[in-house]
Parts: C-alpha cells; structure tokens; sequence
C-alpha cells in the first residue's frame, strides 16, 4: 500500500454567524457573529418563536429587563458565550451527548440574529 502524506489539522473560519449549544447549555456565537453584528454587546435579550421553532438572538441596552450576559469565551477572544441553561432546557434541546450547531441568519431590519432549532449539526465532544 502506498504511503500518504497527512496534513496538520487546520480549522476553517465560517463565512457566516454560528450559533452553538454546548455542554451545560451554554450558547456559543463564532467569531463571525461576533465580529460583525455584537461588537462590543454586553448584553443580549434570547427571543422564542414558538410557530417557528427559532431562536433569536439581539442586541439590547444594560438597563432592559430579562436579558443575558454576553461574554468571551475563555478559549478564544473572539467567540461569545451566553449562559442560558435554563432557556436551552425550555427549548428541548438535547446536548448532553454532543455540541449542537446552528447556522444562524442575520435580519437587518430587526437587528436579530436568527436560528432554526429544527436544524442543526451534532459535533461529538471530546
């Protein structure tokens, strides 16, 4: 059998916002979404779309009611991280076994960014 050269693993940035659930239910924005729609948030309202089954994401001011913390994530400065356990437990969704990711899709107009919880990628941990 020939031999075959194998390449370092490189990661390829997305194009377009990501949203990601996590171990402990933690809600993840790659590097994209937070460079070009939540620069410099701190905090963020979640939105239920129950018809839909789509989850939004938007930027609000510190003094509203019934907001979130957006952080850095310890890993990477460049990706957010909201604690929203309690929300991805409403929500139904299943991440005790892997990572969920969505794409996300951004509304100009409502200044949202959008997901559709019915469509997701399971990435195994570890």
């Amino acid at each position: 059998m020939p031999w075959q050269r194998m390449a370092p693993h490189t990661r390829t940035l997305r194009q377009q916002p990501t949203v990601a659930i996590g171990s402990g239910g933690a809600i993840y924005l790659n590097a994209f979404a937070m460079t070009n729609y939540f620069k410099g948030v701190q905090v963020v309202a979640l939105l239920y779309d129950p018809a839909a089954h789509r989850l939004g994401i938007q930027a609000v001011a510190r003094n509203e009611t019934k907001v979130f913390r957006l952080n850095f994530s310890n890993k990477t400065a460049s990706t957010g991280v909201i604690s929203a356990r309690s929300v991805v437990k409403h929500l139904g969704l299943k991440y005790d076994k892997a990572t969920l990711v969505f794409d996300g899709k951004w509304d100009q107009k409502t200044r949202i960014l959008e997901v559709d919880l019915q469509k997701y990628e399971e990435k195994p941990r570890g």
